[in-house]
């Protein structure tokens, strides 16, 4: 180390003890996490997204070859993160490692966030202010709760924060580049979040209000005009950049992406309480994220009575969303006075997780984060009060502070326009650690200069708002302990520990025994533990539950179809076909029980039925391809293959008997590339390693290439017979 990095190190340690506090402690939560999280290495809902669509940047597609629905700059983040780590991921097994890595390397961004915060309260109020916010943002609960997670805020809060400040700067010295640089991290913000975009008309008013300093040359007015012009076409360059991007790939010059109509709809709707996800037209408790964007597509569709590209879809539900709000105004006044006392309170309303029960799972979060029930709940039920303190008594700096009150006072309808949650609010946190600091310290001065009588007043005030702010209203405060069992089931299911899936479901319908859904999941676990009579039971309560909910019809038959009850198994995909007559998939496995029983013909028949109901669904193609393979006519099960894949990109099971297929073709060479897609969605399908084993032991390849991939199969499954024989074969071959 270096003398002049210590001797900086003295002189000023606060910069880097800030980065310090914020980085260890949330590397301190991602160590507890390991051990006490059982979906630590299995992403779930928003990081699933982001974990799956980074992938397919890295190996399907670097621009994509659709609209994109969601904003791009954290997938393309993540993605170069997860090339860098890739090597932490053993072949076919879990990426723990890879993802404490990640997660850590967010960590360090979001001690950089805290290290710019105390640098914005540094240079706009004073240094106190920037040590009391550095601090407060490093050791706030709630942003280590969701900086350490897969998600867009950690990205998006360190590019606001570092464009504020050199907005702050720009300000001050009106230096062009400074300008430029917050434009250019303003821009990059908006392509990780699109909202901070609706802040720019403000800034670019208040650019075009301060007079020049620098340039004595130009008149008043061209100066403003110059530099509000050269603010606007920094943002511009990189949402523009994403915006040719969109043109080139589909035609349509989307500004950015396609999920603003559909989120404001899910906001400002009939059954929209401000909390949570809700569509009258759609039971969101029965569509998992990837369904979201074709069930959505086919309301919209159905509705317009044609077909819609997805900005269409777009304006479908923005049009949907004023309609609602020009017939129904008072209803939209309600439900916005609603969603701003929300946005006020200190309880955490929670996405991706329960944020409260995850505390219960780490020791520091239950020092730096209240509990559900707490009187205070802080840190935001503490720091907002102060926060509005500091806002009104900082009303002297007002002419340095007013980007911060333009930025903080311009995203909240942002907020409340959409969903009111604690992710949602995050890019307040910054600003309001600032002006709580600003309102801490002002309290502070007076009770030590001892002018008490000057302390009634704010402090009254703020201890009426701490009050007000930490009361419970409407039905925020709620606890859903269904859905957090639910959660840790989908965790659980997702790494196959049978027994204690089945536990958390056993939970879940024990606090909910009306909740249809996770009846159907905890037969789905014990019928993977082979309970058979127990699994029967559920999927029988399930169904009664809701009778046109075809779900635990179709794992019903599926069970009776694995233990070779055929006739029984058809009859409840039948039934399935009844109540949901234009869903494919009891069609589809109609079809899977033939072909098990070697009845090609009515299962080509029926295959064939579901490509009539669902003709651009990609696993129609996929079966029948299978079909055709097994009927050795591997031209046309070559075909229908590429069809499907023409709809959509092959589940790994997919790639896995394409791969078979032209394998069986002897077409060796072309087998590996399939299989290792198949690979790329399911690391642990020993059927894809020994496939790939296979085409090189054909291709009479040098047997160490053989042998890896046989071990690898033979590490998953030990048991695996075939691969054993190709050992035995190579281990007394040389090619």
């Amino acid at each position: 180390m270096s003398t002049s990095f210590l001797d900086n190190v003295r002189k000023n340690p606060w910069p880097y003890a800030i980065f310090a506090v914020a980085f260890l402690a949330r590397l301190i939560y991602i160590i507890e996490k390991v051990f006490n999280d059982p979906a630590f290495a299995h992403p779930a809902v928003d990081e699933l997204w982001n974990w799956r669509w980074a992938e397919e940047i890295r190996t399907v597609s670097f621009f994509g070859d659709d609209a994109l629905f969601r904003a791009p700059l954290y997938a393309y983040f993540l993605a170069g993160l997860k090339s860098i780590t890739e090597f932490l991921t053993p072949a076919g097994g879990e990426p723990t490692a890879q993802l404490f890595v990640i997660r850590t390397f967010q960590a360090a961004l979001a001690g950089v966030s805290a290290l710019l915060v105390y640098r914005l309260g540094k240079e706009t109020i004073s240094e106190r202010v920037g040590k009391f916010a550095g601090l407060a943002y490093g050791l706030y609960g709630t942003l280590i709760f969701y900086e350490t997670m897969l998600l867009i805020p950690v990205l998006f809060l360190f590019l606001t924060i570092a464009a504020t400040l050199q907005f702050v700067r720009w300000a001050k010295n009106q230096e062009m580049r400074t300008l430029v640089y917050s434009g250019l991290l303003f821009g990059l913000a908006g392509i990780a979040r699109p909202n901070i975009l609706l802040v720019m008309p403000l800034l670019a008013a208040y650019v075009f209000l301060v007079k020049s300093q620098v340039d004595s040359t130009m008149s008043t007015m061209a100066s403003r005009l110059k530099n509000v012009a050269v603010l606007t076409l920094a943002v511009c360059i990189p949402v523009f950049s994403v915006t040719l991007r969109n043109k080139l790939v589909t035609g349509e010059a989307t500004l950015i992406a396609t999920q603003g109509g559909v989120n404001f709809y899910i906001g400002n709707n009939l059954a929209a309480e401000g909390l949570t996800m809700q569509i009258p037209e759609l039971d969101l408790n029965n569509v998992s994220w990837s369904k979201f964007i074709p069930e959505t597509k086919r309301i919209a569709e159905k509705e317009a009575g044609h077909a819609l590209t997805p900005a269409e879809q777009s304006a479908f539900w923005t049009d949907k969303t004023v309609d609602y709000i020009s017939s129904h105004p008072m209803d939209f006044l309600k439900l916005t006075l609603k969603k701003i006392a929300y946005l006020g309170l200190g309880f955490e309303n929670s996405d991706n997780g329960d944020i409260y029960f995850k505390r219960r799972q780490s020791l520091l979060m239950t020092a730096l984060l209240s509990g559900r029930d707490f009187a205070i709940k802080y840190p935001w039920g503490l720091l907002f009060p102060l926060a509005l303190l500091g806002m009104v008594v900082s009303w002297s700096k007002r002419r340095t502070l007013a980007p911060m009150y333009l930025i903080f006072f311009g995203y909240l309808p942002t907020i409340f326009l959409f969903l009111v949650t604690a992710r949602h609010r995050l890019l307040l946190v910054p600003f309001v650690t600032l002006f709580s600091g600003a309102g801490f310290f002002y309290l502070y001065d007076l009770v030590k200069q001892g002018v008490m009588k000057r302390v009634i007043v704010p402090g009254a005030a703020t201890v009426g708002a701490i009050v007000v702010l930490n009361s419970v209203y409407f039905d925020i405060g709620f606890s859903n302990p269904a859905q957090i069992y639910q959660n840790q089931g989908i965790a659980y299911t997702r790494q196959a520990a049978w027994p204690q899936a089945a536990a958390a479901y056993s939970k879940a319908v024990e606090v909910d025994p009306e909740s249809y859904v996770n009846w159907n999941e905890l037969g789905y676990a014990l019928m993977s533990m082979d309970s058979i009579d127990q699994a029967a039971y559920c999927y029988d309560k399930s169904f009664e539950l809701n009778p046109q909910y075809i779900e635990p019809l179709l794992n019903y038959g599926q069970m009776l179809s694995h233990l070779t009850v055929f006739d029984k198994a058809i009859e409840r995909f039948e039934q399935a076909q009844e109540v949901a007559p234009n869903d494919f998939r009891p069609a589809i496995n109609i079809g899977d029980v033939y072909l098990r029983q070697g009845d090609y013909e009515n299962a080509e028949k029926y295959y064939r039925h579901a490509k009539l109901l669902a003709p651009e669904e990609k696993e129609v193609y996929f079966k029948l391809g299978e079909l055709f393979a097994r009927n050795k006519k591997f031209f046309s099960a070559d075909q229908e293959f590429q069809r499907g894949a023409y709809y959509g990109k092959p589940s790994a099971v997919a790639y896995l008997n394409w791969g078979n297929l032209t394998l069986e073709s002897d077409l060796n060479e072309e087998a590996i590339p399939k299989y290792r897609e198949a690979l790329k969605q399911a690391p642990r399908m020993k059927q894809a390693w020994y496939g790939i084993g296979v085409a090189y032991f054909k291709m009479k390849a040098p047997v160490d290439s053989v042998r890896k991939y046989m071990q690898i199969a033979l590490e998953i499954d030990p048991n695996m017979d075939q691969a054993k024989q190709i050992m035995t074969l190579i281990n007394g071959r040389q090619f």
